[in-house]
């Protein structure tokens, strides 16, 4: 029973329930998993010989970062002060219209209540007659 460790899709429990299944022992069993570790290791030392050109070549593009993320640092923090003015702005005409709209239901109460009032008196003032 090989298995491929390499593999992305390798599952170790079903690698192990099939090598239960075929009697083998535990021993057998770290046997060939120390080989499929040996297979990996080599897979891994290859993989990074093969791409450590591009390794170094990652490292030294990183050359500079520090300095590239100070420069933008500065900008959004002035656009972040911005917008939290802005925001700050908003808040505040949000709770005068709000402030507005309730002095208006308050004053359309009030009318509706006058009206009320209006239309009583001039029903008293037509029993009275």
């Amino acid at each position: 029973m090989e298995a491929d460790a390499t593999r992305a899709a390798f599952d170790v429990d079903a690698y192990a329930a099939a090598a239960y299944a075929q009697g083998k022992s535990l021993e057998d069993l770290q046997t060939e998993l120390s080989g499929q570790l040996q297979r990996v290791r080599r897979s891994l030392y290859s993989l990074i010989n093969e791409r450590y050109e591009d390794f170094l070549g990652l490292s030294t593009s990183l050359t500079g970062i520090d300095t590239t993320i100070e420069d933008i640092r500065q900008p959004l923090a002035g656009i972040k002060q911005g917008i939290e003015h802005v925001h700050e702005e908003l808040q505040s005409k949000l709770e005068y219209m709000d402030s507005r709209l309730a002095y208006r239901t308050q004053l359309r109460e009030k009318k509706l209540l006058l009206r009320v009032f209006i239309d009583l008196s001039q029903l008293l003032d037509r029993v009275a007659m």
